[in-house]
């Protein structure tokens, strides 16, 4: 699945190999081989984007993870935590009920 970046990029690259496409049809001039020159350091700039950005989309998965991991973990400590206070209220409860019977 491609993220943003990619989706960005593979939009990008069509017209570029296009108009690379293009001027390599041509007869070579200085002027064309310069250009030749840009859009293939373009191409390049693209495929290297492409793979940092593969990397930057593995880091936030790896940190989603570990968040949803933790989030799981402190919802599963909340639920098995008592609050003292309810405890003092309980143990109250349960006295006060003791001398009413």
């Amino acid at each position: 699945m491609m993220n943003d970046v990619q989706r960005i990029l593979w939009d990008m690259q069509g017209p570029v190999y296009e108009e690379i496409s293009k001027m390599e049809s041509h007869v070579p001039s200085p002027y064309r081989q310069a250009s030749l020159d840009r859009l293939y350091k373009v191409a390049d700039l693209i495929k290297e984007v492409w793979k940092v950005s593969e990397a930057v989309q593995a880091v936030v998965d790896a940190g989603k993870s570990v968040v949803e991991s933790e989030a799981d973990a402190r919802r599963q400590q909340v639920t098995h935590w008592k609050n003292p206070t309810i405890d003092i209220l309980e143990e109250a409860i349960k006295a006060s009920e003791g001398e009413v019977e």
